[in-house]
């Protein structure tokens, strides 16, 4: 696993080890930044259930301005951020993701970009899709992006619509993984 572009480009990252976890695959992180193009530069970024912080990290290496990182145990992304040398633009929230959600509320914390990839077959895609338009996460004319299993897209697709009250934007699926935009400009 490593930084594909921009700043930190070919920094190597920690990379979480079991078969329980699934960092995004560089070829779907490359695709993804490709789809997401200049809307990163000098952006807000959430990295909700951030893992090694992966998705984050390539953010600020491409030029957003922050990045705010959750996830329950976040200690290899802390260790990735730290190596790239991204502290001062991060906050770290190592705990539940509603908890990370209503802390990043209490701070007035909005986000251009807010990135979800929660474990896949769990329904929290859009359960915490849903959790951040309640708490107003999502800045005006932000983009909200949903990774989930690529059998689970119409579903997950269906519920962010309903609750969010839009369509997807675009959306790419690959083998086992699919990404879903959602744009409120």
């Amino acid at each position: 696993m490593r930084v594909i572009a921009g700043r930190s480009r070919g920094r190597k990252l920690l990379a979480p080890s079991g078969l329980d976890v699934r960092p995004t695959a560089d070829r779907m992180k490359e695709a993804l930044f490709s789809m997401l193009g200049s809307r990163v530069q000098d952006s807000l970024f959430l990295d909700l259930f951030a893992g090694s912080g992966a998705i984050g990290i390539e953010a600020l290496s491409r030029g957003a301005s922050f990045a705010a990182f959750a996830d329950k145990d976040a200690r290899l992304a802390q260790k990735n951020i730290k190596a790239c040398g991204y502290e001062a633009q991060s906050l770290i929230l190592q705990m539940d993701w509603k908890l990370a959600a209503n802390r990043l509320k209490s701070l007035g914390k909005r986000f251009d970009i807010i990135f979800l990839d929660p474990p896949y077959r769990q329904g929290l895609c859009p359960e915490a899709a849903i959790f951040a338009k309640e708490r107003e996460l999502l800045a005006e004319g932000g983009l909200l992006v949903a990774e989930c299993a690529s059998d689970e897209l119409e579903d997950v697709k269906s519920l962010i619509q309903a609750n969010w009250g839009l369509a997807a934007a675009k959306e790419k699926a690959y083998t086992t993984a699919a990404f879903l935009f959602f744009d409120l400009s």
